[in-house]
């Protein structure tokens, strides 16, 4: 897993973040993950393969990383956040290797790639894609982003707007925050990939801060 870290002497917590489906870590570098470091500690890494491999390999790369970056900061609390498809092996990876981590943070995450595009994949393993948000209820603080522009998951249909809110907060402790105007990469053009560049995230960057601060 390609990965980098910012350390932060003044603080004890990690913030690992974990990019989406194709996603490059530079693709996050410039704005988002720098203005994070400015409080923590903050971790940008990429699904093994973008996403691409069997779903095995993809916990166990993460779990590898997370473990690695761990040792390096002896951090006191930790904080997942994750992008699109990030997000849900992120929480797939805790669950089923029962990591112990402070809270989640899902930016434009979705229950299944199949409530997405309305259809059922065939029984293989997809990787990824096959991890599904209703199958790994979480007990720590969550928080799902939601941009009403999402050209991925269609939430500018109140339709599906509202079915991913009934899967997400069957999480004990989940919260939604809805963002207007905002596309899965969160900005203002769709089919821009290298949306957190835009200074525009800071408002997305806010949320994370007082998320975090809430639990820390």
């Amino acid at each position: 897993m390609t990965y980098r870290v910012l350390k932060n002497p003044d603080s004890k917590t990690l913030i690992f973040f974990l990019a989406g489906f194709d996603g490059h870590y530079k693709d996050y570098m410039p704005h988002f993950i720098k203005l994070l470091s400015v409080e923590h500690n903050v971790c940008i890494s990429e699904i093994k393969s973008y996403g691409l491999c069997k779903t095995s390999d993809c916990i166990e790369d993460f779990v590898k990383t997370l473990n690695t970056v761990k040792n390096k900061i002896n951090p006191k609390k930790i904080f997942l956040v994750g992008h699109s498809m990030g997000a849900m092996v992120e929480i797939a990876a805790c669950k089923l290797k029962k990591i112990k981590v402070d809270g989640f943070y899902c930016i434009n995450a979705f229950p299944s790639y199949a409530d997405c595009i309305h259809i059922n994949l065939p029984n293989i393993d997809w990787g990824p894609l096959s991890f599904s948000l209703k199958e790994y209820k979480v007990t720590e603080p969550i928080m799902f982003a939601i941009g009403k522009r999402d050209e991925v998951t269609y939430t500018i249909f109140k339709k599906n707007r509202s079915l991913f809110r009934k899967y997400f907060l069957k999480n004990p402790h989940a919260k939604i925050v809805y963002f207007k105007d905002m596309t899965h990469n969160f900005n203002h053009h769709l089919y821009d990939f290298a949306g957190f560049n835009k200074s525009h995230s800071g408002i997305l960057i806010n949320n994370i801060f007082e998320f975090i601060n809430n639990y820390s």
